[in-house]
């Protein structure tokens, strides 16, 4: 198992922005305006400033106001889902779900089913499974089904499904005009989210990112050919005279009688060789939005190989559904730029259709969440290490440490550190550590260590720290494989590199085996540190009285640089050391009563050189006539 440490971890993490520090203590009938309204019902106002915020892609603003008039009045429900929604862009995800489900509390039934429906975001299996749930089924189904789809895994599933009932809500909020619970685009915007790209008929539109103007292009080359360079000469005019697509790439609903910014239909030549697209159906441009009806683009990179949905209000009744595959007519069929094409034209419009692209996708990822978390990042260290467990189970053990001057408080300040691990679904662990403002000091970490009991196998690892006085948060994954430690053959645990180890009684902080072992979850030292190194041996054989007889032999190799070692302490008998040179060894001989023990040694490494070090450990079972050996790195600093 890897112990590299990790540094600097900063994942999930934008900008920071000023914790709330309080939570609403209010019963349903302290709510003095509706919880909820649609944004078009909305009247002017803070509430309506702040969802117009939200509806023109401007979160921060839309949160900031939300805050404030939390503050000034908590028990006004309407702004809960917008706090509930800053907790977990802080990485608070229980404080979010806690608030949201207060939110449900109060909205009526029928409004609250919406929230606990799992339709759209279940496998066809699932969501007929829970609806044939009673009410205390569905609880522990939901609570299940949110836990398995927890990305971040620390959470329990809290974070999933705070982010559902965001998703439900802004869904609600924006996307219900016409239609109940919401449109097309509340669908997708249940299942899949926040999208990388928006791009909107009179909205405030901004160019797409590099990432998603790759997709558009790739898109356009589908439905148009190698535009500008492509043969097409009628195309390649069409293209430089009007611009990019800035909207649908997808032809909808136009309109060639309207004119657009820099288009005129009644310039001479201009109509009939505009090529993109059929006669009543065409593909959105710069200089070119001729469309007839209302449109929204909406681009998700990470959906698929990427998808580009585009929805349109056929009806003008503000409902959007699905952009619908063009219709020809007489014109399309007398147009040269097509001739025998059309049919190919036609397949290709049918295959990439909104309707269909989101069929294809539905039907194997009904849902997706990337958390996004904007806070700064909180610098950490880690390392691993695993042990024979109980019962057959492997004992699985993360060190963590926290720098004080990573924590984002002032100098002198109290420090609190949450740290949260988490084994794929199968083990979580929740734990605070905390230092009073005079245990300050340079080079002063907070340490922690955790000890998840699970089966052996490979797991998603992930580990997270958040300062609870700045919220600083960061969160890493790693994919580990936890030993397992039978009992037939000779064995040893992972090294665990120590800052320090001293007999100590059973139950204290960092104590295993009688030993308190003081994490180093960076690995490092400085030149002229000592080094502890800790281990176990597991099936030892014994002779005909009992007694185990066994060699231990470490060594530390210096990748080619010389190092002088010399023994502090250890267990057993010293029979051997030799140091100078490249590598530096220590052998121990031990006997004993148990099948199983464990181990530790004491080195001055000396004035050892700064770089990357192994350390092996090599255990010779003399009565069965076997070793085996694992090893460890670590740094020497300046």
């Amino acid at each position: 198992m890897s112990r590299i440490p990790i540094l600097f971890i900063t994942c999930f993490l934008f900008t920071s922005a000023p914790a709330l520090a309080f939570k609403p203590a209010v019963t349903p009938a302290d709510t003095a305006a509706p919880p909820f309204t649609p944004y078009e019902k909305v009247k002017k106002g803070p509430y309506w400033e702040a969802l117009k915020h939200l509806d023109e892609d401007r979160p921060r603003e839309a949160l900031k106001m939300a805050e404030e008039a939390y503050r000034q009045n908590p028990s006004d429900a309407r702004w809960w889902p917008l706090i509930a929604t800053a907790h977990l862009q802080r990485g608070k995800a229980e404080e979010a779900l806690n608030l949201f489900r207060r939110y449900l509390e109060i909205l009526p039934p029928d409004e609250r089913a919406c929230y606990e429906d799992l339709s759209l975001v279940a496998l066809k299996e699932e969501a007929e499974r829970y609806a044939n749930l009673p009410p205390a089924g569905r609880r522990a189904f939901a609570e299940r089904f949110w836990m398995q789809r927890d990305p971040t895994l620390v959470t329990g599933g809290a974070a999933r499904q705070a982010e559902h009932y965001r998703r439900v809500w802004f869904s609600r909020t924006f996307f219900s005009k016409g239609a109940t619970p919401f449109d097309r685009r509340g669908e997708v915007y249940v299942r899949y989210g926040d999208h990388d790209w928006r791009s909107r008929r009179g909205g405030p539109n901004t160019l797409p990112p590099p990432n998603v103007q790759e997709l558009r292009d790739r898109l356009a080359q589908i439905f148009y050919g190698d535009v500008p360079k492509g043969e097409n000469i009628s195309q390649r005019r069409n293209f430089e005279q009007f611009g990019t697509f800035i909207g649908p790439i997808y032809p909808i609903q136009s309109d060639l009688t309207k004119p657009s910014d820099s288009y005129n239909p009644m310039a001479p030549g201009t109509s009939g060789d505009y090529t993109f697209g059929f006669h009543r159906y065409k593909p959105v441009l710069a200089g070119f939005d001729v469309s007839a009806v209302k449109w929204e683009t909406w681009v998700y990179t990470r959906l698929g190989n990427g998808v580009e949905i585009d929805f349109t209000d056929e009806l003008r009744t503000g409902k959007y559904n699905y952009a619908p595959i063009p219709t020809l007519d007489k014109e399309d069929f007398q147009n040269p730029a097509f001739g025998r094409e059309i049919v190919n034209a036609l397949q290709t419009f049918l295959k990439y259709s909104p309707e269909n692209i989101m069929k294809t996708e539905t039907a194997h990822t009904p849902e997706r969440y990337d958390p996004v978390i904007r806070s700064e990042p909180l610098n950490f260290y880690y390392s691993l290490a695993d042990f024979r467990g109980e019962g057959g189970a492997t004992a699985f053990e993360l060190y963590a440490a926290v720098p004080f001057d990573q924590v984002g408080v002032p100098l002198g300040s109290d420090l609190n550190v949450e740290y949260r691990v988490a084994l794929g679904k199968h083990a979580r662990s929740s734990s605070t550590v905390s230092a009073p403002g005079e245990q300050w000091r340079k080079g002063g970490m907070l340490l922690n260590q955790t000890r998840l009991e699970v089966p052996p196998g490979t797991y998603k690892l992930a580990v997270q720290a958040r300062s609870l006085d700045s919220d600083r948060i960061s969160i890493y994954f790693q994919e580990v494989t936890v030993e397992s430690y039978g009992r037939d053959t000779l064995q040893i645990s992972d090294i665990q590199i120590a800052h320090a180890v001293v007999p100590a009684p059973e139950g204290g902080r960092f104590v295993k085996n009688g030993l308190r072992i003081t994490p180093l979850p960076t690995a490092a030292i400085r030149p002229g540190d000592k080094i502890f190194v800790y281990f176990e041996a597991y099936n030892l054989a014994k002779d005909a009285a009992g007694q185990t007889r066994y060699r231990v032999e470490y060594t530390v190799n210096a990748a080619g640089r010389s190092i002088a070692a010399r023994v502090l302490s250890g267990l057993g008998r010293l029979v051997g050391a030799s140091g100078q040179g490249p590598s530096a060894s220590v052998v121990y001989e031990q006997s004993g009563a148990k099948d199983w023990e464990a181990h530790y040694v004491e080195m001055d490494l000396g004035p050892t050189r700064s770089g990357e070090h192994v350390v092996r450990v090599t255990v010779t079972d003399q009565i069965a006539g076997r070793a085996i050996f694992k090893e460890a790195k670590f740094k020497v600093v300046d």
